[in-house]
């Protein structure tokens, strides 16, 4: 009985099945429409996954140039020798410099290894060790060498060098005019930025202030004056409109009392020390 159940079931089935209207589905869009807006998502997935890429990649290179260059600049090196005094400081190759008073020098320490260059302002004496080009870098000139001795000055507007062994190229950073010189010679810029060539009257191995002593030869008196204060950290004004001319020495054992005795006693001047520790420096009838 179950089994005609069934079967007349199903005919029930198939007979509502064939009363039904026929509908008919439209679609909107092809397949290949659907497709290609398939691909089209995918495509912009793909391009949205890239940018996002290229954005962190951009953002870490970013963050690792900020980092170095944050790394480099704490490897910055200032090395400030003070009025009346002297140091010698030794650089990251092992070459020796010694620092007049009055003289800052600044280098990079860590870029030292790729090229060995540093800033002076002030006086300083070079024992180079031998290597790749070495270069001393001042407001008007840049001296360099690859292995030597040698004595730079340079203060305001004045700048001169001295080969004491080796050779040592000097070129001015205002014009870019180049000399080379030789042990015993020396290259001063004027002020017309010219490179004056010349010989050192005694031969010597090294600057003379490195042996604690001054010596002048015909120089003006009022940059005998400056470099007496920067020796002795003192304040020497000299109240007179007349030029002079000096040439001598002294040692640095002497003391500014008696160094400014010798040089007044020379062009009939003379000098007043002030309770405030000032030099004042007039003409004997003043």
């Amino acid at each position: 009985m179950e089994e005609f159940n069934n079967i007349d079931q199903e005919a029930n089935d198939k007979l509502f099945l064939d009363t039904l209207p026929e509908i008919e589905i439209k679609y909107s869009k092809s397949k290949e429409q659907v497709w290609l807006e398939m691909q089209d998502k995918m495509n912009e997935t793909k391009q949205f996954n890239l940018v996002s890429k290229v954005k962190y990649l951009v953002a870490a290179c970013v963050g690792i140039l900020i980092a170095s260059s944050i790394f480099i600049s704490l490897q910055s090196v200032n090395v400030y020798c003070p009025k009346a005094e002297r140091l010698s400081h030794i650089l990251p190759d092992n070459s020796i410099v010694e620092l007049n008073a009055h003289t800052k020098i600044s280098y990079n320490k860590f870029l030292w290894k790729f090229r060995r260059k540093l800033n002076l302002n002030g006086e300083a004496f070079f024992k180079v060790t031998k290597g790749s080009k070495f270069s001393v870098y001042s407001d008007k000139a840049v001296t360099s060498v690859l292995g030597t001795s040698f004595n730079i000055y340079s203060r305001d507007s004045k700048y001169n060098v001295t080969c004491y062994t080796g050779k040592v190229s000097v070129e001015s950073l205002v014009n870019n005019k180049k000399e080379i010189i030789k042990p015993q010679e020396k290259i001063i810029l004027t002020e017309k930025s010219e490179l004056k060539h010349s010989n050192l009257a005694s031969p010597e191995k090294t600057a003379v202030w490195t042996k604690n002593k001054f010596q002048f030869t015909n120089q003006n008196l009022i940059d005998v004056i400056n470099e007496l204060n920067i020796q002795y950290d003192v304040d020497i004004q000299l109240k007179t409109k007349e030029e002079y001319l000096y040439t001598g020495n002294f040692d640095k054992t002497e003391s500014v009392d008696e160094i400014l005795h010798l040089v007044c006693k020379t062009f009939g001047l003379v000098f007043d020390k002030q309770k405030n520790g000032k030099f004042i420096i007039e003409s004997a009838g003043a």
